[in-house]
Formats: structure tokens, sequence, C-alpha cells
């Protein structure tokens, strides 16, 4: 037997993941964002085969993640978690961007700290892609900030995983 509510215990960060150029770029909410390597620096960030954003890092080859702030807005949650941008015209219009490595959008609304990333391998995981990417800048932005974790996203904020969350508990499974 599989206590699915136990899963949710394990601690996460919140993050924005970005990906694109000057042009057009999109995100999406990440809470399985992962340090794989101390050199060269690696990250892991873990995406639904589905999400737009997925297609965007495979073509661009690079990506960003924003760690998200306690202070982060539920607008930012409801664009980047519950909108698709195959939906949505551009997810980075009216939003606070910075463009790092090989222009690669960055969102600086709430944040904490950012990294960007030059992918170099891309793993299937079943309904997910984990997208493998040396970090070529990385910066703390606020040092104050508290950072907003998935338990804090769910227990003050009372947010939901949305279905193509790693994360989400489909109840009529139960």
């Amino acid at each position: 037997m599989i206590d699915l509510n136990s899963l949710l215990l394990i601690p996460y960060g919140m993050f924005v993941v970005c990906s694109g150029d000057k042009e057009y770029g999109n995100g999406y909410i990440a809470n399985v964002v992962f340090q794989i390597t101390a050199e060269p620096v690696q990250f892991g960030v873990c995406c639904n085969k589905n999400n737009h954003t997925a297609e965007i890092i495979e073509k661009y080859g690079t990506f960003s993640a924003s760690l998200l702030s306690q202070n982060t807005t539920t607008e930012i949650i409801r664009i980047f978690g519950y909108k698709s941008g195959k939906d949505v015209k551009n997810k980075m219009e009216q939003r606070e961007i910075k463009f790092g490595y090989e222009n690669v959008p960055v969102l600086m609304e709430n944040i904490v700290s950012y990294m960007t990333c030059k992918l170099v391998k891309t793993v299937d995981v079943g309904s997910h892609v984990i997208f493998i990417g040396e970090v070529m800048e990385a910066e703390e932005v606020n040092h104050n900030a508290e950072i907003m974790t998935y338990t804090y996203y769910r227990n003050v904020m009372k947010g939901k995983s949305p279905k193509n969350a790693p994360t989400y508990i489909d109840k009529s499974k139960k």
C-alpha cells in the first residue's frame, strides 16, 4: 500500500521554469528542481511531457529556474501553474523578466534566486521528462525573502497540484 498523503510531506521549493528567447518565452510552476552534480554544477527540472514549455526547452536548449518567495502573488501561480502556453499568447507579457544566458527569459518577480542552464540531457521518466542542465548563471536576488515551499503553497495559500504536476494525486483512484 502507498499512503499518497505521506508523499506530500517531502519538502520541495516552488519555482517558475522558463525557456525561449526575447521574441517568445513560456514557463511553468515546478516543485521538482534539484542539484545533480557539483562539478560541473548541474540541475534537473521535472516537466510533464504535455507542458508547452517542454517543447520550448527542447527547441532552444536552455531553461531558467526562479525560486519563488512566500510573497509571490496568486496571479503568478495562476498564470504559470494553471494556464497553458498553448492557450495564453504570451505568459511573459507584463511580467518582470530579464534575459540570461542565450537570452533565456528569467522571471524576476517575487523571487529569492535564479539560475540559467544549458540543456545537456533529457531523461524520459514516464509521464514526465527530467531536463538536466549545466548552470551557466546563478544569482541570489533577495537574501531576506522567505522561500516558498510546496508545503507553504498547500497549507497557507491553500493551493492544489494541477493535473500535470508530478505531485498530483488523482482522488478518484484512492
